[in-house]
């Protein structure tokens, strides 16, 4: 299943970030249409937040036979750390394992019931991931943003990078 979502590598840092957070805290509460575009959003952010994550010389290699590594290299590889998939999916791939066991988070914070239900799967170290992180589990997010921010829209060297 192809989706097509909107091409976000035009805009802005600033309002893009605020879009990212917008449509977080609207899949969050359950508007799980716009997660495509979430995922989209935040993968074209994570790009100016940090060089491309876990992007090998070989390039993207989700083939190992082996589904739950599959699917966390999909997500490293193919979405810069944020890919749009199915509840099911997840659950398919991992077999019962922990998505915590491979750096992986949802939105929302928990997998809908409904295997066709679509949620933004995400690498837990990305930069733009702890803004999600903080808002798919109802935590103030305004310390995730501004960090986000800083490095994002600000170009503002991590702290450990002083």
């Amino acid at each position: 299943m192809t989706i097509t979502t909107t091409d976000y590598t035009a805009w802005k840092s600033a309002p893009l970030l605020e879009l990212v957070r917008t449509l977080a805290v609207s899949v969050t509460a359950g508007n799980l249409d716009q997660v495509p575009d979430l995922a989209a959003a935040a993968g074209t952010l994570q790009y100016r937040h940090d060089w491309p994550m876990h992007q090998g010389a070989s390039g993207p290699r989700p083939d190992s036979g082996l589904p739950d590594v599959d699917l966390m290299r999909r997500v490293r590889w193919e979405a810069n750390s944020f890919l749009a998939v199915t509840a099911g999916e997840i659950r398919r791939a991992m077999g019962g394992k922990s998505l915590a066991g491979f750096n992986l988070c949802t939105v929302p914070a928990e997998l809908p019931v409904d295997d066709d239900a679509p949620v933004c799967l995400y690498n837990g170290l990305a930069g733009v991931g702890s803004l999600l992180r903080t808002i798919a589990r109802g935590e103030d997010a305004r310390a995730a943003f501004q960090a986000v921010e800083d490095r994002a829209v600000h170009n503002r060297p991590h702290p450990i990078e002083y």
